[in-house]
């Protein structure tokens, strides 16, 4: 996305409503014009340009002449609009010839393209939200889970915003009492036990926050679990297991799995991706050497593995090396419901080893709580956790800073390094919500949205 220009004179406009057909669709704009254009193709009891706030008016749509839907529509005056500028909405049918041919005839009277996120963007640039309130309304759209939800909406309703405020504001406060002290050191004792009070302080702040990021990402972007195992051990079987469908083929013909399937579940609020991958063994089958090649791609990616065995039959080569190869897997022992080879008593007893049988089900919740067990244990899962990786590094910056200040004051050093040290702590702080963010990294943000958003 380009670096925009200043909005006064421009007007925007988009599709808001998913591509595809539905029962609405939504035309937005946003500008100076928005009402004017519109009214050229509305036909309504009051044109939108002498309408009151908020009102809907009912009308119908007129392209080339010819009436050719039933809308609503409404107006929305700066500053008391999302964008903070004029906006207009119009709600026809969710038919997406027709959404187009209006954004097309918007065009045609003077409305230029939205970029993706240009309307949010409209909204922090004129100061309706800030940085992170922005980046909210994208997790919103995007969430998988409730959890996502809730933290998204904590973000959206100026959660971090506070937060953040609020510690910029003490930092400020102490970086003031410390250049009074050098501008007018006669005049003016500054306590040095108290500011280094509030910097310890300060640095814990961020350290809770920066803590909470390892379980704020996980609620952002779910986690990555690959079922591995050599052939015809019940990897497929399990991933339909866990799914509750039949997503992947099964059959007893060792290696019917020849590439990766991914697929979504939520296991303790978290979105978990499934990858069940294709046997692993040497193999002379070109297809399948391109199989097990993926297979071991999808296990670098993985954030868990579960390795599957057949543990109706005694522990075979293969296996003994995959045991010894992963790191830290969940050993899922399947077909128990056929026969406990004695082998597999060994492993058994191992943690995060389990029987099951992905055939009847036996077996599967313990392996969800060992699943749950492994992606939580000791992360804390909250609503108001950093859910972002800029958000997290900012703050990393921030800590080092403040904590390079504390201890310069507490060695007796130059109070001109210490105000520096904080001052390079606040900026980084400040930049979260977007007071000092540069326009590449505000540029990189908002090319993220959808188009209309």
């Amino acid at each position: 996305m380009s670096t925009l220009p200043i909005y006064a004179n421009d007007t925007i406009v988009a599709i808001a409503t998913p591509s595809g057909e539905g029962a609405v669709g939504i035309v937005r704009l946003s500008g100076p014009e928005a009402a004017r254009l519109s009214d050229q193709h509305l036909r309504l009891k009051t044109p939108l340009s002498a309408t009151d706030n908020y009102r809907i008016r009912h009308g119908h749509l007129v392209l080339e002449n010819q009436e050719t839907d039933e809308i609503l529509a409404f107006v929305a005056r700066s500053p008391r609009s999302y964008t903070g500028e004029d906006m207009v909405e119009i709600q026809c049918h969710g038919n997406p010839v027709l959404l187009k041919r209006l954004v097309t005839a918007l065009e045609l009277a003077g409305a230029r393209p939205a970029e993706p996120g240009e309307f949010t963007q409209r909204a922090f640039m004129n100061g309706k939200i800030d940085l992170t309130q922005a980046e909210a309304v994208a997790d919103l759209v995007s969430a998988k889970t409730d959890y996502g939800l809730e933290s998204a909406y904590f973000q959206l309703r100026g959660g971090l915003k506070k937060r953040f405020q609020e510690l910029a504001t003490e930092l400020r406060q102490t970086k003031t009492l410390l250049e009074a002290s050098l501008d007018f050191s006669e005049d003016v004792t500054i306590d040095t036990a108290s500011v280094q009070k509030q910097l310890r302080q300060a640095v814990d702040i961020l350290d809770q926050q920066i803590q909470s990021y390892d379980g704020g990402k996980m609620i952002r972007e779910g986690a990555r679990v690959t079922l591995c195992g050599i052939p015809n051990v019940g990897k497929s079987s399990l991933l339909n297991a866990l799914l509750g469908e039949d997503r992947a083929i099964v059959t007893d013909v060792a290696g019917t799995t020849r590439d990766t399937i991914d697929e979504a579940i939520e296991i303790a609020g978290i979105q978990v991706v499934l990858s069940d991958t294709a046997g692993l063994r040497e193999t002379s089958d070109t297809v399948e050497k391109e199989g097990t090649r993926r297979s071991r791609v999808a296990l670098t990616q993985a954030d868990l593995v579960i390795l599957i065995v057949d543990g109706s039959r005694p522990v075979e080569t293969e296996e003994h090396s995959l045991l010894n190869e992963l790191v830290d897997p969940i050993v899922a022992i399947n077909k128990s419901d056929l026969y406990r080879h004695p082998s597999w008593d060994g492993v058994a007893a191992c943690p995060n080893s389990l029987w099951l049988s992905a055939r009847t089900g036996d077996g599967l919740t313990g392996l969800r709580q060992t699943l749950s067990d492994r992606l939580c244990g000791g992360v804390e899962i909250g609503t108001e956790s950093i859910t972002n990786q800029r958000h997290a590094g900012a703050l990393r910056l921030a800590r080092e800073a403040l904590s390079r200040a504390a201890v310069c004051l507490e060695e007796g050093g130059a109070g001109e390094i210490i105000s520096f040290e904080i001052d390079e702590g606040l900026t980084a702080l400040v930049g979260i919500i977007g007071e000092t963010t540069a326009q590449d990294i505000l540029d990189e943000i908002f090319s993220q949205f959808c188009i209309g958003k």
